[in-house]
């Protein structure tokens, strides 16, 4: 069973009569209603997740049992008590987050009035997106999430590098930033993520993002000295996204090599080129360099928010209790931000 946030909301948008059963909520209605599936990432895990999970239904149980056989543990045991240091660590928290995702999808996937026209998936959530869309099955998006997320943690492991937060900068200046500060040094920063207009994220080297955040650098001091700019540190292991990565790149090219993807109607982005795929050709390639190439995320919020303006969406559902895309969705357009429903389990 899922828990739903702006419950009256949802039931006045889908105008739908809440029906139970066991281990699933479902609304059903005459109408066909156009849906935006939203995936989340990284950084949405939370001790508890999942502990409202009825194991006897068996569309829930297949998949708690496929992904403990995958990944050889108990992720839902590990998802349910963490401890949270636990579950932040990137071998848990990027199976846990799928596995939620997944979850949640399977359940809305019963409402046969919803009509699936696009998934966006940010970051993590583009495995998530490819699943849920059934262009890669659910025993093979395991053995991915496996091997991606045990090679990152070890690359991670190799050079202590994390990320930070920046709003109020445009891009040109946070590159002018990071090449800067990469010139004191011989390591490195690099835009790992471009969220909205004036939002992104930087990866590299500790010692560099320390200088960003003390504002320990002349550049630093000029770009940041305007109050409008904000700096935070974002609580990840690693600098994803950034070159820093490469060793994981290899690993994650192996086992995508064995496997299959299949077509679908249904809209689905790239993170890396913040566009929709041109066709399953070119999957697999983008989500290997996914890892170590910036993600033009805001791309991605620009095309959403250009079909919700066409009327092109009627219901829009984030798939996680932490508003993590919707968030970002409101630096675009608020309006849509207001009708976002995040589902969680």
């Amino acid at each position: 069973m899922y828990t739903v946030l702006n419950l009256k909301n949802l039931y006045s948008v889908l105008n739908k009569k809440l029906i139970l059963r066991k281990g699933f909520i479902l609304f059903f209605s005459t109408q066909k209603n156009n849906a935006l599936i939203m995936c989340p990432s990284q950084g949405t895990q939370f001790v508890g997740m999942l502990s409202k999970v009825d194991v006897t239904n068996y569309v829930y149980k297949q998949l708690i049992d496929l992904a403990k056989n995958t990944l050889g543990y108990n992720l839902l045991d590990k998802c349910k008590h963490g401890p949270q240091e636990l579950l932040n660590r990137t071998l848990y928290s990027q199976p846990a987050i799928l596995l939620s995702t997944l979850l949640i999808a399977e359940n809305i996937k019963m409402d046969k009035s919803l009509k699936w026209k696009s998934i966006v998936g940010y970051s993590l959530g583009e495995l998530s997106a490819l699943a849920a869309a059934g262009c890669i099955s659910y025993e093979d998006i395991f053995k991915i999430v496996k091997v991606r997320a045990s090679a990152m943690e070890k690359a991670v492991s190799s050079t202590p590098t994390g990320m930070i937060f920046l709003e109020g900068l445009t891009v040109s200046e946070v590159n002018e930033l990071c090449d800067d500060l990469s010139k004191t040094s011989s390591k490195r920063l690099y835009l790992a993520t471009h969220l909205f207009e004036y939002g992104v994220t930087v990866g590299g080297s500790l010692d560099l993002l320390n200088k960003i955040v003390n504002q320990e650098h002349s550049l630093v001091n000029s770009l940041l000295k305007e109050d409008k700019v904000k700096v935070s540190k974002v609580h990840v292991s690693g600098a994803f996204h950034t070159p820093y990565m490469q060793p994981a790149q290899e690993l994650l090219n192996d086992v995508l090599q064995n496997i299959a993807i299949q077509p679908t109607d249904i809209k689905l982005y790239s993170n890396v080129t913040g566009k929709p795929y041109e066709n399953i050709n070119c999957i697999k390639n983008l989500l290997v360099r996914q890892v170590c190439e910036p993600l033009l995320w805001y791309s991605v919020l620009q095309s959403i928010n250009e079909d919700y303006l066409n009327g092109f969406y009627d219901v829009v559902f984030e798939l996680s209790r932490i508003k993590q895309i919707k968030t970002m969705i409101g630096k675009v357009n608020k309006d849509m931000m207001a009708k976002v429903v995040n589902l969680w389990v």
